[in-house]
């Protein structure tokens, strides 16, 4: 009797982000994250991979503030619902060597991303008027560089009662001028961007890279945050390690 051949891995290499190369799973690692072959998409430091067999993402990211803001967020209903957080030690990158950080394995929802309306709502109007001049922006020449620094106390931001006030007003003109644009709909998305925001400021967070693509449908068609980076967010408790990651 013949005996069957051994089946060759589907143990994708997987990507995290454009700063670091790729690497591979080791078995036991795949058969826990179940990470598809082809990227959903990458950015800077982190890349997000369908999970063969159900309805959740499989996002590697060498950026623990987005880890530790997920797990801070929870509670909150304005974040990515987070499933299992794992760090993985290990990874080698260029010339084999061991990067000097570890990088995280995160099993989160399916986020849909915000169609063209929504999201030139959140960049013209929140991005713009509200992140740029009013929630993080200049408040007066003794502020601005701890500001821009993020060394002032995040609970600056729940202190801007201009906000929303220049929200308002750059939806009436973003809409008087844009075919198509809906006055209703910008206050209802530009708004709902501010108080993600301020709800992460109570988490002592700064999310200031707060574009459309960090931002996306979840359950409900209701608007969450789905990358939380670059926030200066931090564990309570770090996650779990996966062990037996190959580097390439």
């Amino acid at each position: 009797m013949k005996r069957k051949p051994k089946s060759k891995s589907v143990c994708p290499i997987v990507g995290f982000g454009e700063k670091f190369k790729h690497a591979r799973l080791t078995e036991s690692q795949c058969k826990a994250l179940k990470p598809d072959t082809k990227a959903i998409g990458c950015g800077v430091y982190g890349c997000a991979y369908p999970q063969r067999g159900s309805n959740k993402v499989v996002k590697f990211t060498a950026d623990p503030e987005d880890v530790a803001g997920m797990k801070v967020m929870q509670d909150s209903g304005d974040s990515v619902k987070l499933y299992e957080a794992y760090r993985l030690r290990g990874v080698k990158g260029p010339g084999d060597r061991t990067l000097p950080k570890p990088v995280y394995a995160v099993v989160v929802e399916k986020v849909k991303p915000l169609n063209y309306e929504d999201a030139f709502y959140i960049d013209q109007v929140f991005g713009i008027v509200a992140r740029s001049n009013a929630v993080v922006g200049i408040l007066s020449k003794g502020q601005s560089k701890s500001i821009k620094k993020r060394t002032a106390a995040p609970e600056v931001l729940l202190a801007l009662p201009g906000a929303k006030a220049n929200i308002e007003t750059g939806c009436k003109y973003f809409v008087s001028r844009t075919r198509g644009a809906n006055i209703n709909r910008c206050l209802k998305v530009a708004l709902r961007a501010l108080d993600i925001t301020r709800n992460a400021a109570q988490h002592g967070m700064w999310f200031t890279d707060s574009h459309s693509g960090n931002f996306g449908y979840g359950k409900g068609g209701k608007i969450i945050a789905s990358d939380l980076g670059l926030t200066y967010a931090k564990f309570d408790k770090p996650p779990a390690d996966l062990r037996g990651w190959q580097g390439l």
